[in-house]
């Protein structure tokens, strides 16, 4: 996956956010942070993958790519937060714990960098969600070309107003 080219276009969906909203030289991070949070609970949500109790089956394989890619935007985000771009770092493999423990996982690396902000929390976050993102059966090839279609909406909205 290129990384160099996801971060250049967080990067310009970030500044036009920003520019659109008059939030120059507001701390979004932890706005990022909870962004992210109800990012994966939408994932998990979608997934069914806690619901025990439930019978129905999980939303559309293109649906939990949508949530995993809008929960990939933020973590992109957070990484330009603190100024990532060290990408040979990032080294994430197939997950193949369950997926409900995966996502906790990443709700307590997300309280780690809320807690402290540096490279070895970002890339923890980055490692396991991509790490569970292929433990779903999705190729960094399909991730890549849904992080870009999604870009290209998010760009349009703002565009758009929205």
């Amino acid at each position: 996956m290129d990384l160099e080219k996801i971060f250049f276009l967080q990067t310009q969906l970030d500044k036009a956010i920003l520019e659109n909203h008059n939030l120059d030289h507001k701390n979004l991070f932890p706005k990022k942070i909870i962004s992210l949070i109800v990012e994966l609970s939408e994932l998990a949500n979608a997934t069914r993958c806690f619901k025990y109790w439930s019978l129905k089956p999980p939303s559309s394989k293109e649906i939990i790519l949508e949530e995993f890619v809008d929960s990939l935007h933020f973590v992109i985000s957070l990484g330009i937060e603190i100024n990532f771009i060290d990408f040979k770092k990032i080294q994430y493999k197939n997950n193949e714990s369950p997926l409900y423990e995966q996502l906790l996982s990443l709700y307590i690396d997300i309280n780690d960098f809320l807690a402290c902000r540096n490279e070895e929390n970002f890339i923890s976050i980055f490692n396991d969600l991509m790490g569970m993102g292929l433990a779903m059966g999705f190729l960094e090839e399909e991730i890549f070309n849904a992080y870009l279609k999604k870009n290209e909406i998010n760009l349009l909205r703002q565009a758009d107003g929205y």
